[in-house]
């Protein structure tokens, strides 16, 4: 099943934009230090758009140029509800370089 994914994945455009977000679900790891590299096993969906919903933690992740970004846009080829889904690759990796307490809540901007 992975494989099928990854065969989606790499078909879709790569993106071409600054940030995606990731409202973490449970499992997802959130106990990160600053300067940690995250380097998820499995794809790592992410969509365009900051709800701000402060019900999780939330991954806010600045992309490399579109020439060297494992991110794809999969809303291209299904776009669900509107969502602007943006995925990963299994493997990419990720550097922490702020984590961010959100007002009046347990949850982190990381």
């Amino acid at each position: 099943m992975q494989m099928v994914l990854h065969n989606i994945i790499v078909k879709a455009p790569k993106y071409n934009g600054n940030t995606l977000y990731r409202f973490t679900k449970p499992g997802d790891k959130t106990d990160f230090k600053i300067g940690e590299i995250y380097q998820p096993l499995h794809s790592l969906t992410t969509t365009t758009e900051d709800w701000k919903q402060n019900k999780s933690d939330v991954y806010i992740i600045k992309t490399l140029p579109k020439n060297e970004t494992q991110a794809h846009n999969l809303y291209v080829i299904y776009n669900q509800g509107n969502e602007n889904q943006v995925n990963f690759l299994e493997g990419t990796s990720f550097k922490i370089t702020d984590i961010e307490q959100i007002e009046d809540t347990t949850y982190k901007r990381i």
